[in-house]
């Protein structure tokens, strides 16, 4: 299942909807001032980099924490089987 999340703010300014992991699932809230999410792996499949326990999404519309191997653009780490 497939859910899009982005956030708005009262600034007009807005994350960019990230994917959820590949082989893996996104769970996002509402929070105040942002929006929080965790990432997790499928039945079978782990995380190759270790995620960020919480990635928030801040009013002025910046991902914090959502950067895998120095990329510029936010992602969330994607998962491998564990086989």
């Amino acid at each position: 299942m497939k859910v899009l999340i982005r956030c708005f703010f009262s600034q007009d300014k807005s994350c960019p909807d990230l994917p959820p992991p590949e082989n893996g699932a996104k769970a996002c809230e509402m929070w105040l001032n942002g929006v929080f999410c965790t990432v997790h792996c499928n039945e079978g499949y782990g995380f190759v980099e270790q995620p960020e326990d919480v990635y928030f999404c801040t009013p002025g519309g910046t991902w914090m924490n959502a950067f895998v191997n120095g990329q510029k653009a936010p992602a969330f780490p994607d998962c491998s089987s564990k086989n």
